[in-house]
């Protein structure tokens, strides 16, 4: 009985025309004006057949008194023309309350779709129509560095536009953007509201048109769906030829990242190990995350490229005293990047230079240029340095911190010892508590010249710090983040760190480098205090080369010759190891003396200015080469070089 009954109401035509008015009004505010245009035709036609079969007007026909109800349902001013009568009062009644309620109806329809289209344009999801544009797909705090910088590189005046894709209302986006950014008006940023792992979603923001694509995916499983989603959208584009660049935190999810991306499109750059072996490098270079962010900003002298013809024949040695205000560092032959060549490597007429400089138009030959360089100040070339035993203390630790010992063990000397101080929680899962603290007992940690120690301690307790580093004897401090803590608890343990290490060191006239782990960029400010010899900000460093390989991919093997393990480096050298100091030489004469030992300088530190940020914490980078500079015995000089310090 109750199946019948369900039956019968589905058929009944009550129910029918209900089901039918909801769908009509679930369509939108196009589908209601349609709508409420044909009730409104159907009364005005009735209206005038009423009109016409009681002969009110006598003389109008039914066109024109259809024509006449129709301006009286759309006007009620139009009612009282004067007429009198029962049936003319009600009819003129009934006109003005359907004219009331269908314009009332039609002002709230408009009104409704209106705000409707308004709150669809702040989610973001209309589709963007730019071209030769920058996209950046995912939101975390490495967006506002990228931005920075991508704004730099369009700092000629040329349009600049960004695009940004991410999980969050599109108005909240842009209001942090503009508190924490200044931008120019060439500048214009492009939010929309989506994930970048569905394809749909990708469609809204053109990536067939753009210049390069930037993803910065909170994981490398977000990071490899969206390579997949993008290879997916973009498959009918001709060769498929896109600039792709994206962070990841896991070598070990590398290679299947590169099999979502297909076809060598993407770029990707290890965050972590990234910034762990800048760390390492740093530690016994302090200075060099100076240098790095030099090259990485777009603000100053980058590396750029430039095919010079007239150069085919001479030798890298000759071009390197060529150009007054680049330095050289390399060449691309055939697609191949070759840092700091053999010195009588010859060049070919389609060979490109790799420099140091201002813009690649700033890549030409100086018209006064000559070999000016004082070969009396040059130092006798020596034989490969010999590393000194070294003291290294770290305090804290995250995941980078075995990267950091690795890589610090190819370059010191046998027997340096590094101390490790952090939680007793964190010290007990590097070690196996149940054996004493050796190197043999280390998770994950091969060394072959370094003598591991651990301290199981508060960092933040200032008597136990001072007992640590005033009987210690470091020469090196690496200060590490909590990364398993909030963001800004972390970098709040981080600073209380050095502020004790600055007051330890000067009430003990201890000298030792400080390198410290900056997790915000905006807490830079205040570490300043400490004098560190170097910030190490991680999301600011990897933003920077993000942005530089989005706007030059051809940049990239570049990068990665100078980050990998094997191959030409940066080094800070003593200044004393190639000219004598106490008597001014200009730069031209610290490029010869590189060159000899074939290695070529970029640059020079100057160690009493290390601590004013004003002069660039004392680095130099790519002066001009007439330029006259009395160096001291504790300067360095910044070279490119294959040899370890």
């Amino acid at each position: 009985m109750n199946e019948k009954k369900d039956t019968s109401l589905k058929k009944s035509p009550g129910n029918r025309l209900r089901y039918r008015f909801d769908n009509i009004m679930s369509r939108g505010t196009l589908s209601l004006i349609g709508f409420l245009a044909v009730i409104t035709v159907i009364f005005i036609l009735i209206f005038a057949l009423v009109l016409w079969l009681t002969r009110i007007f006598p003389d109008m026909n039914f066109f024109e008194l259809f024509w006449l109800s129709l301006f009286r349902t759309l006007n009620t001013g139009m009612m009282g023309d004067g007429r009198i009568g029962t049936l003319y009062f009600i009819l003129s009644l009934i006109s003005a309350l359907v004219s009331i309620l269908i314009t009332s109806i039609l002002i709230g329809v408009l009104v409704s779709g209106i705000d409707q289209r308004i709150r669809t344009l702040q989610k973001g999801r209309s589709r963007v129509i730019e071209k030769g544009h920058t996209i950046i797909l995912g939101w975390s705090e490495m967006i506002f560095a990228i931005i920075a910088n991508l704004v730099q590189a369009g700092k000629s005046g040329k349009k600049n536009i960004i695009v940004i894709m991410g999980n969050r209302e599109k108005v909240k986006m842009e209001d942090e953007i503009r508190e924490k950014l200044i931008l120019p008006r060439n500048v214009s940023i492009v939010c929309r509201q989506g994930d970048p792992v569905s394809v749909n979603d990708l469609k809204i923001v053109n990536l067939s048109d753009s210049k390069s694509i930037i993803i910065i995916e909170d994981s490398d499983f977000r990071v490899v769906k969206t390579l997949l989603a993008i290879n997916n959208s973009v498959k009918d584009i001709q060769g498929g030829q896109l600039n792709i660049v994206a962070a990841m935190k896991k070598f070990r999810n590398l290679n299947t990242a590169k099999i979502a991306a297909g076809r060598d499109r993407a770029k990707f750059i290890l965050n972590k190990k990234f910034i762990a072996e800048l760390i390492a490098h740093t530690c016994h270079q302090p200075g060099l995350s100076v240098v790095y962010n030099d090259l990485l900003s777009f603000e100053g002298d980058e590396i750029n490229m430039k095919c010079i013809g007239e150069l085919a024949g001479r030798t890298f040695r000759d071009i390197l005293f060529v150009f007054e205000n680049c330095s050289v560092i390399g060449i691309e032959s055939g697609g191949i990047v070759k840092l700091n060549p053999p010195m009588d490597t010859l060049l070919s007429e389609n060979d490109r230079i790799i420099a140091i400089s201002a813009s690649e138009s700033a890549i030409s030959i100086s018209a006064d240029y000559k070999n000016s360089f004082d070969e009396s100040a040059i130092t006798a070339p020596n034989g490969r340095h010999e590393h000194e035993h070294e003291d290294i203390l770290i305090l804290g630790w995250n995941d980078s911190g075995k990267i950091i010992i690795n890589e610090l063990d190819n370059y010191i000397a046998e027997g340096t010892r590094i101390t490790i101080a952090a939680k007793p929680e964190l010290i007990e899962k590097i070690i196996d508590s149940d054996k004493s603290c050796t190197s043999s007992s280390v998770i994950d940690i091969e060394v072959k010249n370094a003598r591991l120690d651990f301290i199981k301690s508060d960092i933040t307790d200032y008597d136990m710090l001072k007992d640590m580093v005033v009987n210690g004897g470091f020469d090196h401090v690496v200060v590490l983040s909590y990364n398993t803590l909030e963001m800004q608890e972390a970098d709040s343990i981080t600073l209380m760190v050095l502020v004790h290490l600055r007051d330890i060191a000067e009430k003990n006239n201890l000298v030792f480098s400080i390198t410290s782990e900056i997790l915000d960029i905006s807490n830079r400010e205040l570490a300043k205090v400490a004098k560190v010899n170097d910030f190490i900000v991680s999301e600011r460093l990897s933003s920077l080369f993000l942005s530089q390989l989005s706007e030059n991919e051809k940049l990239n093997p570049v990068f990665e010759d100078l980050l990998s393990d094997s191959g030409s480096e940066i080094y800070l050298k003593k200044i004393t190891g190639y000219i004598k100091t106490g008597s001014p030489v200009n730069f031209n004469t610290l490029v010869r003396a590189a060159s000899l030992k074939d290695e070529v300088a970029i640059g020079y530190k100057i160690a009493d200015e290390e601590a004013i940020e004003s002069k660039n914490f004392g680095i130099y980078l790519n002066p001009p080469k007439s330029i006259s500079v009395v160096f001291a015995e504790k300067d360095s000089v910044i070279v490119v070089s294959e040899e370890i310090l």
